[in-house]
């Protein structure tokens, strides 16, 4: 810790993150992600053609389900 301060810093960040730490984990971007991603398909499916605004829904919900398990 006193020869690279900075290295460990990360390091214990790092830690922290990957056990799951509230304000380090993700959750709150990866919310924010699908929130977004329901107005858009919400708003899309009003004005578009409901089977693209349908994938415009699925592909990022599917892939963010498939980020909680990596």
């Amino acid at each position: 810790m006193r020869r690279i301060p900075v290295t460990a810093t990360t390091f214990a960040v790092g830690v922290l993150s990957i056990a799951g730490m509230p304000s380090l984990c993700g959750f709150a971007s990866s919310q924010i992600i699908l929130s977004n991603v329901a107005a858009f398909a919400a708003a899309a499916g009003r004005h578009a053609h409901w089977p693209l605004a349908r994938t415009f829904y699925v592909v990022p919900m599917v892939a963010e389900y498939l980020i909680a398990f990596s």
